[in-house]
């Protein structure tokens, strides 16, 4: 009889037992899905800022190398005024993606010229653009 008497309390016990109804199932899914959405949503955002970082430091490597460039050349031979014309650039071309390069040397008191070279590139429908200037001092006569 004991038997009987431990069946009917675990069978109790049982049927009495506390657990998780459908409605609380489906709202933590519905809370772990928003969860996973937010979490897309900033993979999104780091995958476009990188493509973003990307292209901007190649058009800063342009830029840097096209500046180098007439950096290297002689004093007297960098005219005044600004160009666009791709002949002027290291290789004579413009690199991919890149809209424009505008280089423009200016002279200040007659002892040092100012170099700048403009990169301007589109991404995602908006200009962007990166501008590096350099100082270059007039040589030293003894």
């Amino acid at each position: 009889m004991k038997k009987q008497n431990n069946n009917s309390r675990q069978l109790k016990r049982l049927s009495g037992q506390s657990g998780f109804t459908l409605i609380e199932l489906m709202i933590s899914m519905f809370i772990l899905a928003i969860g996973l959405l937010a979490m897309a949503n900033l993979q999104i955002a780091a995958i476009n800022g990188n493509a973003f970082a990307r292209n901007a430091t190649e058009m800063d490597a342009v830029a840097q190398r096209t500046l180098e460039h007439f950096y290297s050349l002689p004093y007297a031979s960098l005219s005044d005024g600004c160009s666009t014309d791709p002949a002027n650039l290291p290789g004579g071309v413009l690199p991919d993606r890149v809209d424009e390069i505008k280089t423009c040397v200016t002279e200040k008191d007659g002892a040092v010229k100012v170099i700048s070279v403009g990169v301007k590139w589109t991404e995602r429908g908006k200009q962007k653009t990166t501008i590096f200037s350099v100082i270059k001092g007039a040589p030293l006569v003894t």
